[in-house]
């Protein structure tokens, strides 16, 4: 008994476990304050209905919530089942409609709610296109100052 003690090494085993719930700094790791949402499988019949619901209008974003899903999921989900989703990209036509109405002097936000799509959106659209975006209201570069 002695002998398997001796030539056994389990010190520096003992010291790594205990070394397992500490951080870098040597204080112990809090917990996961927000649990991980669970994991949802839809089934085939569920995948379907979700399908018929997009093409009946309903959202990406509505239908995520509703099954429980991200939206990544949902739109994963479409490709998938051959669904075509809405709003796949600015094509040369939405475009020149962006830059006619940004033109007009409409902000980015309203062109984006024109065309059923993101102020961002339209921001891109026109910087791919080679228009500068204006300069917000109420903002000036010389009124920043540095801290």
């Amino acid at each position: 008994m002695e002998l398997s003690a001796t030539l056994s090494n389990r010190g520096p085993l003992v010291e790594r476990l205990s070394d397992l719930g500490k951080s870098k700094t040597g204080r112990r790791r809090t917990p996961r304050l927000k649990p991980r949402k669970p994991l949802v499988r839809l089934n085939l019949e569920e995948i379907q209905d979700l399908a018929a619901a997009y093409e009946a209008g309903e959202s990406m974003k509505e239908l995520a919530e509703r099954f429980g899903i991200s939206r990544w999921t949902v739109a994963d989900h479409l490709k998938r089942s051959g669904t075509p989703t809405r709003h796949q990209k600015m094509n040369e036509t939405r475009v020149a409609k962006c830059i006619e109405l940004y033109a007009a002097g409409l902000s980015l936000v309203s062109v984006g709610e024109e065309l059923g799509v993101d102020g961002a959106t339209v921001r891109r659209a026109l910087l791919g296109a080679g228009i500068a975006p204006r300069p917000r209201l109420g903002f000036s570069p010389a009124s920043k100052t540095k801290a």
